[in-house]
């Protein structure tokens, strides 16, 4: 089985050093990318990386090795405004004939080996977020209301009608052993991503940036079209790891398996620190080494364990 990852530097321009990540320790976000695809690749799965090339110039310099490293995410967007459109486009197009695969995010992953029988399942996911009386609640209205009752738009006018089930599926991994679905999602998805609609959001807000425009729409386009799609066709909720509600990991729920994502804790100092030393104990002590090179030219001067 594959474990797919995406790396697309498009949404910050071009130049890590410079513009950063979202992570308040951009060098950290590197770390827990070779450790998850190591992890993975320890669990006897396939790591299989999805970049564009200067992403792939990056990890190369880095020393982060993966089974497979894919450069195909440079013109993955028609227009450039998508961040989700590298991550949905390793598991949609990026697959090609179908096959089994988990999708984790660059922030996520397992501490274990996941359990076979989440393995085995038909689409499983980290947990399901409720969106009632929430931002997302009021986008999936606002579609309604703007849209014609036809493809793509037509998942959201059939969501509506259970208005006690307006969900996501948090995305932190997805697991995916459907080749109807994921067939399914893909023709939507892209076609959501492509669609003149979000055209003239872009054009009435203003804002020059198109990823800040579309910031928190990228949910609705994965999460709650996943959500939307495999309830519509199986009419049941998709197998999760977690028991709990929301898009962050609330601290002391049980969690057997040892899966994390770090998602909203990303700008906390203490647990970015915590998480980068946990990484520097188990990732090779030369990959540690060339992450800090690349960032600040100087080693991490022998923290980390021996190469394994």
């Amino acid at each position: 089985m594959e474990c797919r990852y995406a790396f697309y530097t498009k949404p910050f321009f071009g130049d890590i050093k410079r513009n950063g990540t979202h992570w308040c320790d951009k060098v950290v976000e590197f770390y827990m990318i070779a450790y998850s695809s190591q992890k993975m690749k320890s669990f006897g799965l396939t790591t299989v990386m999805h970049t564009d090339k200067y992403g792939a110039s990056i990890l190369q310099d880095m020393g982060i090795e993966f089974d497979k490293v894919v450069v195909d995410l440079d013109f993955c967007e028609i227009k450039p405004r998508w961040w989700a459109s590298g991550k949905v486009h390793a598991y949609t197009r990026g697959v090609g004939d179908f096959r089994p695969f988990v999708m984790c995010d660059n922030d996520a992953g397992f501490h274990k080996r996941p359990p076979q029988w989440l393995l085995d399942s038909r689409y499983a996911c980290q947990s399901l977020h409720t969106d009632t009386k929430t931002e997302f609640e009021r986008q999936i209205y606002r579609v309604v209301e703007e849209t014609p009752n036809v493809f793509p738009f037509d998942i959201y006018h059939w969501a509506v009608g259970f208005a006690d089930d307006l969900k996501g599926s948090n995305s932190g991994f997805v697991i995916m052993n459907d080749k109807e679905l994921h067939s399914e999602f893909t023709r939507y998805a892209w076609a959501l991503f492509n669609h003149e609609w979000f055209d003239r959001l872009l054009k009435n807000s203003g804002e020059l940036n198109p990823y800040k425009v579309l910031n928190k729409w990228n949910v609705l386009i994965e999460e709650n079209l996943l959500y939307f799609l495999h309830k519509r066709m199986y009419g049941v909720n998709p197998t999760t790891i977690l028991d709990c509600n929301g898009f962050a990991i609330p601290k002391g729920i049980c969690n057997p398996h040892e899966y994390y994502h770090i998602w909203g804790s990303k700008k906390n100092p203490k647990i970015i620190r915590e998480y980068k030393e946990m990484a520097l104990n188990y990732i090779p002590e030369r990959v540690s080494n060339q992450i800090e090179v690349f960032f600040n030219g100087r080693s991490n001067g022998g923290i980390s364990s021996p190469d394994k």
